[in-house]
């Protein structure tokens, strides 16, 4: 990303604060999937107990990513969460859920109670925000109009600017949730496929 670059080649340590992701306005749309050769639907899934879950659906074509739905809350119960993420699962048809690895009870009892099966994201932080960094940079990631609530997300989503951190990481905020869930989907995803192709060419040189 811009951000990394500025650092790791230009000596701009100034460049990893404030703003993480910077979203171009022309990538502010109307998604309309019939224009899209869709890949696949997947969802990154950030629950929160006190704080809110955020439950994102992104469209992908295997190469650009698109947010086509929302659901952010707080201060309901699973059931409720539940409820809303099953009628959006059978609403788009999503293939993969991508969720926070750390939520194993609530992964176990979505996949028994609800039958809403889930996969522990990868939850590299700073490859991940590098991963979508990039996207952005080279818009690659859409967001629908009506997701008002990622856009504000995007907008807010900042490194800490705290002296003496161990190593950089975001504000822990309400806009820090759906931004979570982005990074899960848009990154395992991308990232589990990778290691798809690989085992697949290894399988195909060993024929």
């Amino acid at each position: 990303s811009k951000a990394e670059f500025g650092q790791e080649f230009l000596c701009d340590f100034i460049a990893l604060q404030g703003q993480i992701w910077e979203l171009a306005p022309e990538c502010i749309v109307s998604v309309d999937l019939t224009k899209i050769d869709v890949e696949d639907i997947i969802g990154g899934l950030d629950i929160g107990f006190k704080d809110a879950t955020a439950f994102i659906v992104i469209a992908t074509d295997g190469r650009n990513f698109y947010v086509i739905d929302e659901y952010i809350r707080s201060g309901r119960t699973t059931d409720k969460h539940a409820q809303v993420i099953r009628e959006m699962m059978d609403k788009y048809s999503i293939d993969f859920i991508y969720i926070d690895s750390a939520a194993a009870q609530t992964r176990f009892d979505l996949v028994m109670n609800y039958d809403i099966s889930t996969i522990n994201a990868n939850k590299s932080l700073l490859d991940g925000i590098g991963y979508v960094a990039s996207l952005t940079d080279n818009n690659r990631l859409f967001i629908d109009k009506k997701c008002t609530q990622t856009i504000e997300a995007f907008s807010n989503y900042r490194w800490d600017a705290r002296e003496n951190l161990i190593k950089e990481k975001p504000v822990h905020d309400e806009y820090s949730h759906p931004a979570d869930a982005i990074r899960y989907a848009c990154y395992s995803h991308s990232y589990n496929m990778d290691s798809l192709s690989f085992e697949i060419e290894e399988e195909d040189n060993a024929d």
